[in-house]
């Protein structure tokens, strides 16, 4: 899993997402309140749309997310990945606070 720490708040625009992708060259941008609780995640495809350019995080994302515990089997999570047809899971730990990012490529590996 990818403990990166990128992840965002509901507020930032379309514009701010598209930079954080490319500046860290990554596949996912969860988005987490204010105690850090992943509430939904942000692709590169959710930002296709140029109409939607001033669109919102909390407007772009899909809502209510898959999330795990870091202390569940990697053979759980690799069957609900290739099960739900997606490609990133969010990792949380025991207090509920977002720790990281498991995709399907890491499972690969």
């Amino acid at each position: 899993m990818s403990r990166s720490g990128v992840c965002i708040r509901p507020n930032p625009p379309a514009s701010l997402l598209k930079r954080a992708f490319v500046q860290h060259a990554i596949g996912v941008l969860p988005v987490v309140d204010e105690k850090d609780r992943s509430i939904g995640s942000v692709s590169p495809i959710d930002l296709l749309d140029d109409r939607r350019e001033d669109a919102t995080a909390a407007q772009l994302m899909a809502k209510d997310p898959i999330v795990l515990y870091e202390s569940m089997p990697l053979m759980r999570a690799a069957a609900i990945l290739a099960f739900e047809g997606i490609h990133h899971l969010m990792i949380k730990s025991d207090d509920g606070k977002l720790v990281g990012v498991l995709s399907s490529l890491d499972v690969c590996r």
